[in-house]
């Protein structure tokens, strides 16, 4: 990942000003953690292959996290909602366009269809 922690910070707080719902806004600005980089297994790749993903977000639970990637599945889906415990990038519904979309996924938010 080309990216520092400082860097990611940025690029979550600027995902967060495009949340649509306040409440959601809130919700998430709650469970935002100092970004923190770990290597994901990679299951569509060679056996063991791993990429580096940023966790931005711990849910109340703890095994819960909102993770950017470059690659993977970005650079069209980089924000996952992965199971920490598991260590892996899991399957391709779990990753998505933007902070919001990965925590509706969670249940952190409610979906707000655009009007």
């Amino acid at each position: 990942m080309s990216r520092s922690a400082s860097a990611m910070k940025a690029l979550a707080t600027a995902e967060l000003e495009r949340v649509p719902d306040q409440d959601c806004r809130e919700r998430l600005a709650r469970v935002l953690v100092e970004p923190a980089f770990v290597a994901l297994a990679w299951e569509y790749g060679a056996l063991g292959a791993t990429r580096l993903c940023c966790v931005v977000a711990r849910l109340e639970d703890g095994e819960r996290a909102l993770v950017y990637c470059e690659d993977g599945f970005g650079p069209q889906e980089p924000w996952g909602a992965v199971l920490l415990s598991q260590a892996s990038m899991g399957d391709d519904d779990q990753w998505h366009g933007s902070l919001y979309d990965a925590a509706v996924s969670f249940g952190l938010c409610d979906s707000v269809e655009p009007a």
